[in-house]
């Protein structure tokens, strides 16, 4: 007879949406806690899911939520890399396709009902990207097919201004299949597809981006808008 605390694990299966694809396993002991197990999906079309870390909710501002969304970021940026190097388990030819005038696909995987933990595929059209923005959450990405160019930017004004905003670049860096970008909340970068192909990038967020009220940014005009994403149905 084992002692302790026994443990389950199973494949999470809760409800998405229609097109949902879960990702990943949970472990779950009988105080019903979730931990995540650093296993592949068994299935094929099944996307990794993230437990209980990956739904931690956008934290407030302060020390402690900065080094409780690290943590967070600490334990999904592995299983993001997992996954994106297993995607011949999930990736399919559809989430390919990408949106002529906005320059990039991006295909809803999985939401949590309340919009935490919001995971999509992003295809990039060549030569094409996004302007750079922020998430209003935390974000994780890994590349899955081809490279991707990240620049990186930071608030040089003294946000006073609605609508108003200064950018200055501080870096870039190429993405590649398996490489992952892990952003706290708040952080600026923006993408581009520098190849002839499309590419196809795994996007997991601590809130779907549709409802965290974000904005991208004019480096030339210097403003700030919403971003609001179209996402392929």
């Amino acid at each position: 007879m084992r002692t302790g605390h026994q443990h389950r694990a199973t494949i999470d299966r809760r409800a998405g949406p229609p097109h949902s694809k879960t990702l990943g396993v949970v472990q779950e002991n009988d105080h019903g806690d979730e931990r995540l197990l650093d296993k592949e999906p068994r299935e094929r079309s099944e996307a990794p899911r993230f437990g209980s870390h990956g739904r931690a909710r956008c934290p407030e501002q302060g020390p402690t939520a900065r080094e409780d969304e690290r943590d967070v970021l600490s334990k999904v940026r592995p299983l993001a890399n997992r996954a994106a190097l297993s995607k011949d388990l999930w990736l399919e030819r559809r989430f390919y396709k990408a949106d002529p005038d906005q320059g990039f696909g991006v295909h809803l995987l999985h939401e949590e009902p309340d919009h935490s933990l919001a995971i999509f595929a992003v295809s990039w059209l060549p030569k094409r990207g996004a302007p750079p923005h922020d998430h209003g959450t935390w974000a994780v990405v890994a590349g899955v097919d081809g490279p991707e160019k990240n620049e990186f930017f930071e608030r040089s004004d003294d946000r006073s201004r609605p609508g108003y905003a200064e950018l200055k670049k501080v870096s870039e860096k190429v993405f590649d299949a398996g490489d992952v970008l892990a952003m706290h909340t708040g952080q600026i970068h923006s993408v581009w597809n520098e190849t002839d192909a499309i590419t196809v990038s795994l996007h997991i967020y601590g809130k779907n981006v549709q409802h965290t009220g974000r904005s991208q940014f004019n480096i030339e005009s210097r403003t700030e808008t919403p971003f609001v994403l179209k996402v392929e149905s």
